[in-house]
């Protein structure tokens, strides 16, 4: 059987379109409400993030089989269903000393009103209540895991990409009277100084429209604020925009892999 063949990623197809289309979808499953990998809002996403992962790293890189992997636990993985109401209503009944011939004798009338006179239809709808709604919050968990697994993939894949694409960028410049190569260190700063600000707005814009936490996205904006403000500067003090890392490990990972990067551009040998 022959190989499938791998679409490893060029450099010429990491276009800003492909970057923002890769942002657009990992903030797109957060966003989206389902409750089952059968759900058409989850298998909308699904696919068109599939086939652009397909598209840019290949069906035999590691990407693709991440992305697979998580969908395949999100399909294998899904809480179990509560016990039907008769089926509880008939364990009851046989607890309170009917027997099964007994049971199966009724009609559908006698049984409702025998449930009905011993208790048992109350203490059943009881249980059942209890049971469908930790049914549902086992749900929510489920997709919520689902959620963060592939927005922290997304991630890496964009930071993968962004690195690969800025590792590419000429840092030099043809001198046209002496022919000798220079830096262009005007066009490094001004290049330094969009990525900061894009990389934190839309940090910002993210938590925005994922976290429901009006506190929790203040202080996102407080202690991004700081950062932004400092990376700027010509001499930025190191104390401050450590502890903003700090700060960024401890509230999320996500946020501590976005910011990282240009850290590092300014500060390459820490």
């Amino acid at each position: 059987m022959p190989q499938k063949k791998s679409t490893a990623p060029k450099l010429d197809d990491i276009t800003p379109s492909v970057i923002n289309k890769i942002k657009d979808l990992r903030r797109a499953i957060g966003l989206r409400k389902f409750t089952s990998a059968n759900d058409r809002s989850y298998t909308q996403w699904k696919n068109e993030s599939e086939n652009l992962i397909i598209r840019i790293f290949g069906v035999t890189s590691n990407q693709y089989k991440q992305f697979r992997d998580i969908d395949h636990w999100f399909i294998t993985s899904k809480p179990s269903q509560p016990h039907s109401y008769n089926d509880a209503a008939y364990y009851k009944m046989l607890k309170n000393g009917f027997t099964k011939e007994q049971i199966s004798a009724m009609s559908d009338e006698q049984w409702a009103k025998t449930i009905t006179s011993n208790g048992v239809f109350e203490e059943v709808e009881r249980e059942e209540n209890k049971r469908q709604e930790e049914y549902e919050t086992k749900v929510q968990n489920h997709v919520d895991m689902l959620k963060q697994k592939m927005k922290d993939a997304f991630t890496a894949w964009l930071n993968e990409l962004e690195l690969f694409q800025q590792e590419a960028t000429p840092k030099t410049v043809i001198g046209k009277s002496s022919g000798v190569s220079v830096k262009n260190t005007l066009t490094q700063s001004l290049n330094v100084t969009v990525n900061i600000e894009q990389v934190i707005n839309n940090i910002i814009e993210d938590v925005r429209a994922n976290e429901p936490d009006e506190a929790r996205i203040k202080e996102v904006e407080e202690n991004l604020a700081v950062l932004k403000s400092e990376l700027k500067k010509e001499k930025p003090q190191w104390s401050k925009i450590k502890t903003v890392l700090i700060w960024a490990l401890n509230f999320s990972r996500d946020i501590f892999l976005k910011v990282l990067p240009i850290i590092l551009d300014k500060y390459p040998n820490s």
